[in-house]
């Protein structure tokens, strides 16, 4: 059986096309964006809201994520960056959300990542204005994907 080394990922600082060239790699932007939001425990006030705007978040324990604050989470506080309390960055929002269920902060990343089931004390909210960001596939070798490639695109 042959294996197929892919990353999917979200857009990185710097410029793309450097990146993964010095990494031997090939790279296709997807045509989907991945949404930020807040994410909280479902009985906190805050849940009440149906977005998220920055001031909202004055004065809370906020956990960041870290490829997120080097950029893009920069640009969308803007100048109410030194006016927030950021606790903690991540590099799993899956960690992150941990923290939140523990009542210990707010998590600030993609909003679909984390479970928000019936089962979940935790909920979404998303940040306005909005903030999204790009996607992409990754391969190690063109050759490695081209017998897959068409798979893609099927549907």
């Amino acid at each position: 059986m042959d294996y197929i080394d892919l990353l999917l990922i979200h857009e990185p600082t710097g410029d793309v096309h450097e990146i993964y060239r010095a990494m031997e790699s090939a790279y296709l932007r997807l045509p989907v964006q991945d949404a930020w939001g807040v994410v909280m425990r479902k009985d906190d006030p805050l849940a009440q809201r149906k977005v998220i705007q920055v001031s909202a978040l004055r004065g809370l324990p906020l956990i960041c994520s870290r490829q997120g604050m080097r950029e893009e989470m920069v640009k969308w506080f803007g100048d109410e960056l030194e006016k927030l309390n950021i606790v903690a960055t991540y590099d799993l929002l899956y960690n992150a959300s941990i923290l939140t269920r523990e009542g210990l902060g707010y998590a600030i990343g993609f909003k679909d990542l984390v479970n928000t089931g019936p089962d979940s004390e935790l909920c979404v909210r998303p940040l306005e204005p909005p903030l999204a960001s790009p996607m992409y596939l990754i391969w190690k070798s063109i050759k490695s994907l081209r017998q897959w490639l068409p798979f893609c695109w099927r549907n």
